[in-house]
């Protein structure tokens, strides 16, 4: 399935323009960028993203957009930023894409996800507190299915990854 740990990309940026194009040139820029680029970092070596729905004036237009350019609901992404679906169930396209739109990489949005859920509303704890144990995460499956805004193509589309 699709279940792959995301790690970090590597880092790599040799088009620069040397004055010179000889090959003692071409070293030292090689080890420069070797010393000054991480090459083997990995996604909890990055620092950590403050939350998947940005802060600010326009939280709303800013959370649909960011749910339309990844192709689920404003509800489910507002899940997933209150870390209140499993991290290991969502799919490897689903972080690339929230990472996309984000800036920042795939790995920082898993880690992100795998910290404990956020603080809920009174409203959400009096109706969670009916249906599931506190600490429970929903599956991405079931978040899918729990969600009635999800438009059908992008549920269909997200459950074609599970079958």
């Amino acid at each position: 399935m699709n279940r792959v740990l995301p790690v970090a990309k590597s880092y790599e940026c040799k088009n620069i323009w040397l004055d010179t194009n000889t090959e003692e040139a071409r070293m030292s820029l090689d080890a420069l960028i070797t010393e000054a680029m991480p090459f083997n970092i990995t996604a909890k070596e990055l620092p950590l993203i403050p939350g998947l729905i940005p802060v600010g004036s326009d939280v709303r237009e800013c959370t649909i957009h960011m749910a339309g350019a990844c192709r689920i609901s404003p509800m489910l992404l507002t899940r997933l930023h209150r870390r209140q679906i499993a991290a290991e169930t969502v799919p490897v396209l689903l972080l690339e894409r929230l990472a996309a739109e984000l800036n920042c990489t795939a790995g920082q949005v898993f880690t992100y996800l795998q910290q404990d859920a956020s603080v809920r509303s009174r409203a959400m704890y009096m109706r969670d507190s009916r249906t599931s144990q506190p600490g429970e995460r929903l599956g991405f499956e079931q978040a899918l299915a729990r969600t009635p805004d999800l438009p059908e193509e992008y549920r269909q589309e997200w459950m074609a990854l599970f079958l």
